[in-house]
């Protein structure tokens, strides 16, 4: 849990819809029922990761009046698997970085200064 300040309550706005995208990346998502973590005055935000590979049965938000962040309690699925998973990294052993650098040095941004990171790269 940690204070991002994206409110996933909207994933198509920014700056939630890019936390998703990152959560996704890290192979976690948020809980499918959301319940607020962090009330305010202006907001109401959920930060509860959900790693892919657990089983997760419920989850409960306890709303302390200690903090505007409250604290969660998870009930977890245990299972054993024998089950082999791979283990994905990235390996920069076999990177040319000469060519690399001459790609990067050779990327275009005079036309595209206001456009989202996710179309310069996949423009590039």
């Amino acid at each position: 849990m940690g204070d991002t300040n994206a409110d996933i309550f909207y994933p198509t706005a920014y700056p939630g819809k890019e936390l998703l995208n990152s959560l996704a990346l890290a192979g976690t998502r948020p809980p499918f029922l959301m319940t607020p973590t962090s009330i305010t005055c202006k907001s109401a935000t959920c930060i509860i990761a959900i790693n892919d590979d657990i089983a997760v049965k419920s989850y409960t938000v306890i709303p302390l009046a200690t903090s505007d962040y409250y604290p969660v309690t998870a009930l977890i699925v245990s299972t054993l698997t024998d089950e082999l998973k791979p283990i994905i990294k990235r390996l920069f052993n076999k990177v040319d970085f000469e060519a690399l650098g001459k790609r990067v040095e050779e990327i275009d941004q005079s036309n595209d200064l206001h456009s989202s990171p996710d179309i310069l790269l996949n423009q590039w």
